[in-house]
């Protein structure tokens, strides 16, 4: 508990807690139903229901503190947590930027390479792409060389994420994934072409607009420290073992590393496996590399947007034709 909700809860005066308080805090929590996970929300009520009973059996609630609003908000964000958005990732990864600023013009557009971030397993780079004339597509694709990194291309795959700020401006996230062999540098040299732009509105092909160009980019990003967290713990199912190796983490991936034993061939090109943090948040690899031998498949999975205070995660592994999937929770 901060120092702020410790003052709050010290403000709380010895008063009854009266029948229409009690229903102006069941209306704000159902409020609170509209827009929080289910889950989520069922583990918050419960934990909202036990504080206020203790409150009202203690009788040190005052109607003024009650009714006002913006406690009752501190209090239900104490135990419910939205799950954030693509673009407040997006946010938070271009605050730990390195910035660049890099423009230039080619006829009617101008791409400019505010900033990068990179992580040992991604880098993410953030550009604006801004027209002369005004438009309303809601996406735009970015085509040409690959990127490449101290000479030589990256191997991972890479996905572009847009968003439209004004009738002239985009903000454009791609986020390329390192593949590295070796251990990752600690320093990125970039170059990177962009030979044409397309803006379009659901479906590339679909009333898409395109320009064609000849813009050259080159720049340097430093490493994000990371922290590496040995695990080993294995787990025995009835025709597998599964052991989590370690997981390394950094403020924009984290990446499980792990060994499943006991699987042929067909079960390895078919399982899902999925990460549920302990806010009760999915997360799917965006990315999966290993090596398999025999029966055995060891393997690094890369995940975004998993809250880097996270210590619990609960591993989910669906096998072909499996209905549930088998559930592993490992606390670090």
């Amino acid at each position: 508990m901060t120092d702020r909700e410790r003052k709050q809860l010290d403000q709380l005066e010895p008063l009854p807690f009266s029948e229409e308080e009690q229903r102006r805090v069941i209306a704000h929590i159902q409020q609170q139903k509209q827009t929080k996970k289910t889950s989520s929300l069922v583990k918050g009520l419960l934990a909202i229901a036990l504080l206020f009973m203790t409150i009202v059996s203690a009788s040190i609630l005052s109607p003024t503190i009650a009714s006002t609003i913006p406690l009752m908000e501190d209090i239900v964000a104490l135990f419910i947590k939205e799950e954030p958005t693509e673009k407040e990732v997006h946010e938070r990864n271009k605050e730990l930027s390195t910035p660049l600023h890099l423009k230039q013009q080619y006829g009617e557009v101008t791409i400019d390479v505010e900033r990068a971030v990179y992580d040992g397993a991604f880098l993410v780079t953030y550009l604006s792409v801004e027209t002369e004339k005004p438009s309303d597509k809601p996406y735009v694709n970015l085509h040409g060389n690959p990127l490449q990194w101290n000479g030589q291309a990256f191997t991972g795959t890479s996905r572009q994420t847009s968003y439209r700020v004004s009738p002239h401006k985009m903000i454009v996230e791609l986020r390329t994934q390192a593949d590295f062999v070796e251990a990752p540098p600690e320093t990125l040299h970039i170059f990177w072409n962009v030979s044409g732009i397309t803006f379009y509105e659901h479906d590339l092909g679909d009333h898409e607009t395109t320009f064609e160009g000849d813009w050259a980019f080159q720049f340097e990003v430093e490493k994000q420290p990371t922290t590496r967290i040995e695990i080993e713990q294995t787990v025995e199912q009835k025709d597998y073992t599964f052991t989590l190796h370690s997981i390394e983490q950094s403020p924009i991936t984290t990446t499980l590393h792990y060994e499943i034993k006991g699987f042929n061939e067909e079960v390895l090109e078919g399982f899902i496996l999925s990460v549920r943090d302990e806010n009760d948040w999915n997360h799917y690899a965006s990315y999966t590399t290993g090596e398999k031998e025999n029966n055995r498949y060891k393997a690094r999975a890369y995940y975004e947007g998993i809250p880097l205070d996270t210590r619990e995660l609960t591993i989910e592994i669906l096998l072909p034709n499996q209905q549930e999937a088998d559930t592993f929770t490992f606390t670090y």
